[in-house]
């Protein structure tokens, strides 16, 4: 959330801004159906793959491309409030998925979506869905802008080593903390600032589709600490944002909050200050175990 109280800029006429990164890092290829709907497909590759399954993280951030070409045409200064994504058990093998969002509420305040994610060759096999809300900043519009793909979708001017890395949380720059409890940011990364709705990117705020990567990959640590790694799937990750995430290094830290023979519950802290600050979001963290 903003701690600006207006827009100093004209939502009709938006300046030229920069993709960030995790967009194209995650690479899914999506277009708009109409003013309300868009769909598009994202291969599951190694580096978008978290413990036994996809990256809960990456399927995240395919919401938030999704509302590129859905609730950002009418208010293109959105802002989130609350991710969830929900990964069943049979998307842990999927290669390629199909996505589907949806505007569920087109609100002067506030937007939310919805979005199923399916086996791409299987279009009428479930394997995961999301939902999201966000805030307009005021930014609503009277006629849809002619936004048609999402900023993820690959263009021919890209670096060709756009997908060189190994895991996300190295694509964003993170790391796991030296006392090995927490993820951690050092710095924003210029490509990993929101450019737009809180300010532009001169503000050094992380966009939030980092911020994901950053607490699951905190989530990850507290559950491998607890359970045998070739025992977990993510299959839950909810995301409450609070506040402007600016004040580097950000930190992580998850905690085992409940476990049973079949899955374990992670609570998620990101702190400012390396962890002293305040808290910038919040998550929630759900793995299947067995």
């Amino acid at each position: 959330m903003s701690d600006a109280t207006h827009i100093e800029i004209d939502p009709r006429h938006l300046p030229p801004h920069h993709i960030p990164a995790i967009y194209k890092q995650i690479g899914a290829r999506l277009e708009a159906l109409d003013e309300d709907r868009g769909e598009g497909t994202l291969v599951i590759r190694p580096n978008l793959r978290q413990l036994n399954g996809p990256s809960a993280a990456a399927l995240a951030v395919l919401l938030q491309d999704l509302s590129a070409v859905t609730i950002a045409r009418w208010a293109p200064l959105v802002v989130p409030i609350q991710i969830n994504v929900r990964i069943l058990a049979a998307a842990a093998d999927v290669g390629e998925m199909f996505a589907h969002g949806i505007t569920l509420r087109r609100g002067r305040a506030v937007q939310a979506t919805d979005a199923g994610y399916y086996d791409a060759a299987d279009r009428a096999r479930l394997v995961g869905y999301a939902t999201g809300s966000w805030a307009t900043m005021g930014s609503n519009l009277d006629e849809p802008r002619p936004t048609r793909f999402g900023p993820g979708t690959p263009q021919p001017g890209d670096p060709a080593d756009l997908w060189d890395f190994a895991t996300l949380i190295d694509a964003v720059g993170g790391r796991t903390s030296d006392d090995g409890a927490a993820a951690e940011l050092g710095e924003v990364p210029a490509d990993a600032t929101e450019p737009i709705a809180l300010g532009g990117t001169a503000t050094g705020t992380l966009h939030a589709g980092a911020l994901q990567v950053l607490a699951e990959h905190g989530a990850v640590i507290a559950a491998t600490r607890q359970a045998d790694p070739t025992t977990l799937m993510i299959r839950q990750l909810s995301t409450q944002f609070l506040a402007p995430a600016r004040v580097t290094p950000l930190r992580a830290e998850g905690r085992v909050i409940a476990s049973d023979d079949s899955s374990l519950d992670v609570r998620v802290e990101v702190r400012e200050a390396a962890g002293e600050g305040r808290i910038v979001a919040l998550s929630y963290a759900r793995f299947a175990v067995g």
